[in-house]
């Protein structure tokens, strides 16, 4: 059941994510938005001191360095959102314990068939009878026709 119950949480067309999958996203981008912000400064005043000359306008300087600083800022934030859903990991795990333990007691192999076999008085399961009725009953008149029509025949013959 734990292996059932991981795959429906965390499958591919599942809408949910748990903290600790935020957590790795948030963290890797802050990592990667810092790293390309620091080193998008370094270019920057690389350029400003004129050892690089791939800007030449003050406002292309501006542009650049308000860019990367920009890049730190979201990595900043990104590493906050990340520290708040790693407080939120250990609480989810233990509720998730909880709930599959909980459904390992609590839900039985009778219970799990009732799904597939719909009650009789659910609403489902009265269209589903009354569809595989009605076409069974067809299906009788069309074979009870095909006999008529065959003793019409025989008897023709007779």
């Amino acid at each position: 059941m734990p292996d059932s119950a991981a795959k429906i949480l965390h499958g591919d067309a599942s809408l949910y994510r748990s903290s600790q999958a935020r957590y790795n996203d948030y963290m890797s981008s802050a990592i990667i938005l810092a790293i390309l912000g620091v080193l998008g400064l370094v270019f920057s005043i690389l350029n400003i001191f004129k050892v690089l000359s791939l800007f030449t306008t003050t406002f292309q300087h501006i542009c650049s360095v308000s860019m990367f600083v920009a890049f730190i800022i979201l990595s900043v934030y990104c590493y906050r959102v990340a520290m708040f859903n790693k407080t939120k990991i250990s609480k989810e795990e233990d509720l998730q314990d909880h709930v599959i333990k909980y459904l390992k007691d609590a839900v039985t192999n009778d219970i799990l068939k009732s799904f597939d076999e719909p009650d009789k008085d659910s609403h489902e399961g009265f269209n589903r009878n009354y569809f595989k009725n009605e076409f069974d009953d067809e299906k009788k008149n069309d074979n009870n026709k095909k006999v008529d029509l065959y003793k019409i025949e025989r008897e023709k013959k007779n």
